[in-house]
């Protein structure tokens, strides 16, 4: 059996690791099977925070407003909780995908994990 290994190009990544969709190979037709190589990989450092407006900043009797942010690079464990500070980056908006199943398909992924009520978001 021979094998040909072929190196992918660079496949850009959102939030979570991404794998080709095919083999770049036109005779090969893989699918599934492929092997990320950590020694030419680039990795980084990342965090997601959870930050609110501060009180100062709202209408009396009004609700603080709450966003995850992600931090790469050199900010990472940089933060303490209350901490006051200013965010310049991109707003990207990841779909809560429970709320759009049918409540027997939320029925059975909650029998599936065990009765367990959380709403994961993936990064």
């Amino acid at each position: 059996m021979l094998i040909q290994i072929s190196e992918c190009p660079a496949i850009e990544q959102q939030f979570k690791y991404e794998q080709p969709q095919v083999c770049i190979n036109q005779n090969c037709g893989n699918r599934s099977r492929f092997t990320l190589d950590t020694h030419t990989s680039k990795f980084c450092d990342f965090q997601k925070v959870r930050i609110q407006e501060t009180p100062n900043e709202l209408p009396r009797g009004a609700v603080p407003r709450t966003f995850e942010v992600i931090i790469r690079g050199d900010a990472v464990e940089v933060s303490q909780p209350g901490d006051l500070g200013e965010f310049i980056g991109t707003l990207v908006v990841v779909p809560d995908v429970a709320a759009m199943m049918g409540p027997s398909v939320q029925q059975d992924a909650r029998r599936n994990r065990g009765g367990e009520e959380s709403s994961s978001i993936y990064y």
